[in-house]
């Protein structure tokens, strides 16, 4: 009876887990999309920077990529733990 108990607290501990990690993932994934379609638009000068006149910041049109592989990286990693999620509660 004990085993099946722990065995039942483990996997509510687990789907706990990944569901944190999902969620983590999903808001990470919607900022890094934001941040990403947001620097798209600037109109960068032939050598690749954006002068924010607002806030004195420049910005680098070679970090738009990067922005892009994160977003990725964090999309596919929502999907992971979704899936996981997703196997475990239904295995229970």
């Amino acid at each position: 009876m004990d085993i099946q108990i722990h065995r039942i607290m483990e996997a509510k501990y687990k789907v706990v887990f990944y569901t944190i990690s999902m969620r983590v993932s999903a808001i990470l994934t919607i900022m890094l999309l934001f941040v990403f379609f947001r620097r798209l638009n600037f109109n960068y000068n032939s050598e690749g920077h954006y002068f924010d006149e607002k806030h004195l910041i420049v910005y680098n049109q070679s970090a738009i990529l990067t922005y892009g592989i994160l977003a990725f990286i964090f999309l596919m990693l929502t999907i992971f733990f979704l899936l996981l999620k997703r196997k475990t509660s239904s295995s229970k």
